[in-house]
C-alpha cells in the first residue's frame, strides 16, 4: 500500500485503546531485546557510523515514541513526517540504511512477543514501514509547504537564504533594509521572504543537506535582522496579542524546531505590530508564572504536537481561566485537523489565514 493512499493509521491495522495501553507496557521489556539484537551484529559499528551507543539509543527511544503517539492520535501525516526526519537526520550523521532493516526487524519481533494478542497488526505496521522505507526516507521533500515565495522576488530570495546560511549578519541586514526602501514591501517580506526561509532552512536540516550547527546559525541571523526591521505602531484601541511558542523536550532535533517554532510566533507578531497591535512574544512554559492581564486579548500558541500535548492542555485551560474573554488561534503543522485540539480554539496550519480572520477584531 502506497503512502498517498493513507490518510489515517487505523486503515493500516485496527487501533484500539486497548491496543496502545498494552503497547506502552510493552515497550519497556521489548526496549532490552530491540537493543540486544542490534548490538548483537557484527557489522554494528559499520552501520552506525561514528556515532555513539549513547546516540543509538535515543534513536530507538525516539522512534517508539514518533510511534506511540502517531497511534495514540491516529495521525498518518505525523508517523510519516517524524520518521521521515529522524531517519534523515540519523542518515545525515553516518547511519547506513542497512541499519534500518535490522533496527525494523528487532521492533517487530520484540513487540510481537511482548504483545501477543495484537502480534499480528504489529507484525503488519512494521512491514509495512520496512517496505515504504525510501518513501519514508524522501517524505519531506515532497511534503507540500504552507509557504511560498513570489516568483519574481526568487533572485533576492536565494541570496538572502545565502547570507543565512554563510552566517553573514551584517549583509543580511543590510538586504532587508534595501528592500525596505519601499514600505509597502514590508507584508510581503515577511509572508513571501522570512516565513519560506525559515521553513527552507528547517527542511534543508532534516532532509541532512545541512547539519544541526549550520541549521541553528542560520537562524540565530535571521532572529538578529529581525530586530533590525522591527517597527511597531501601538494602536491603543487595538487588542493586545500574545505570542506563545510552546518547546518540545527530549527529542532529536529539538533545538531547530523549537527555534524554529519561535521564529514563525516572532514574525507573525511583527506583523500585528506593524498593523498597531500592542504584541507580546513569549515562551508559553514561561508566561504562566507572569502577572499579564489576558482580558480581552488575542492569543497564539506555536509548535503543538502529540509530543508536548499534555503540557498544551495545562497550559491553555490556565490562560483560559485567566481570561473568558481572549481569543486563541492555535498554530500546529501535525494536529490542525485533529478533534483533540479543535476544543481548545481556532486551529491553523498557515499564519496567513489569521489576517483575514483578525482584520476587524
Amino acid at each position: 500500500m502506497e503512502i498517498s493512499a493513507l490518510k489515517k493509521i487505523s486503515e493500516l491495522v485496527d487501533i484500539s485503546d486497548d491496543f496502545i495501553e498494552i503497547l506502552k507496557t510493552s515497550i519497556p521489556r521489548a526496549m532490552p531485546l530491540v537493543k540486544s539484537e542490534i548490538l548483537s551484529n557484527k557489522k554494528l559499528y559499520q552501520l552506525i557510523g561514528n556515532n555513539s551507543i549513547k546516540f543509538l539509543e535515543e534513536v530507538l527511544e525516539n522512534e517508539i515514541k514518533i510511534i506511540l503517539k502517531s497511534l495514540e492520535f491516529d495521525n498518518f501525516d505525523f508517523l510519516m513526517k517524524n520518521l521521515s526526519r529522524l531517519f534523515s537526520i540519523c542518515i545525515n550523521r553516518g547511519f547506513q540504511k542497512e541499519f534500518f532493516k535490522i533496527d525494523n526487524f528487532s521492533w517487530s519481533l520484540a513487540l510481537s512477543s511482548s504483545m501477543i494478542r495484537y502480534g499480528e497488526e504489529i507484525k503488519m505496521f512494521y512491514s509495512y514501514i520496512y517496505q515504504n522505507f525510501e518513501r519514508i526516507v524522501s517524505y519531506l521533500d515532497y511534503r507540500e509547504t504552507s509557504y511560498e515565495f513570489v516568483g519574481k522576488y526568487e533572485e533576492f530570495f536565494r541570496n538572502y537564504l545565502i547570507t543565512l546560511l554563510e552566517g553573514d549578519s551584517i549583509e543580511a541586514q543590510i538586504l532587508l533594509k534595501n528592500f525596505l526602501l519601499d514600505d509597502e514591501k514590508r507584508e510581503k517580506l515577511y509572508f513571501h521572504l522570512l516565513y519560506p526561509c525559515i521553513y527552507k532552512i528547517r527542511t534543508l536540516y532534516e532532509t541532512g543537506f545541512i547539519d544541526e550547527q549550520e541549521a541553528y546559525m542560520s537562524f540565530s541571523v535571521l532572529n538578529k535582522t529581525l530586530s533590525s526591521i522591527y517597527e511597531e505602531k501601538i494602536q491603543k484601541e487595538k487588542s493586545k496579542s500574545y505570542f506563545l511558542y510552546l518547546p518540545v523536550t527530549n527529542i532529536i532535533g529539538e533545538r531547530i524546531l523549537n527555534f524554529y517554532n519561535k521564529l514563525e510566533a516572532n514574525i507573525l507578531s511583527h506583523i500585528l505590530a506593524f498593523k498597531g497591535f500592542e504584541t507580546f512574544l513569549s515562551n508559553a512554559n514561561q508566561i504562566i508564572s507572569e502577572k499579564i492581564n489576558f482580558e480581552e486579548s488575542l492569543v497564539f500558541l506555536w509548535g503543538i504536537s502529540p509530543f508536548n500535548f499534555e503540557d498544551f492542555k495545562k497550559i491553555i485551560e490556565t490562560l483560559r481561566a485567566k481570561s473568558s474573554e481572549s481569543k486563541f488561534f492555535i498554530f500546529s503543522e501535525d494536529l490542525h485537523s485533529t478533534p483533540q485540539l479543535q476544543y481548545y480554539g481556532i486551529t491553523l496550519n498557515n499564519p496567513k489565514k489569521i489576517l483575514d480572520i483578525i482584520e476587524n477584531v
